[in-house]
């Protein structure tokens, strides 16, 4: 199940995010982690999607925010979750 990695900046300080899915057994429950040092180190997940989810992809909108775009429902639903980092 495809996941994405993008570089963040925000105050002059960068982040890594990474999305993709919490489950070790199961496509499900999509999550978001950020890391501060460069990948040596990643953030408890923050659950964006419970249920089946897969193939995720992110980038920087053009005023900051962050657009996330996934597979959901046994791939019968295309979502796109808009939202801003804060960590």
């Amino acid at each position: 199940s495809n996941g994405s990695l993008i570089r963040y900046n925000q105050n002059s300080q960068n982040f890594l995010l990474l999305s993709n899915i919490n489950d070790q057994k199961e496509r499900r429950e999509l999550v978001i982690r950020y890391s501060l040092d460069e990948g040596n180190s990643w953030s408890a997940p923050r659950i964006i999607y419970r249920e089946e989810a897969a193939y995720s992809s992110m980038t920087v909108l053009s005023n900051g925010d962050i657009g996330l775009y996934f597979e959901a429902d046994n791939y019968r639903n295309n979502f796109l979750k808009i939202f801003w980092f804060e960590n």
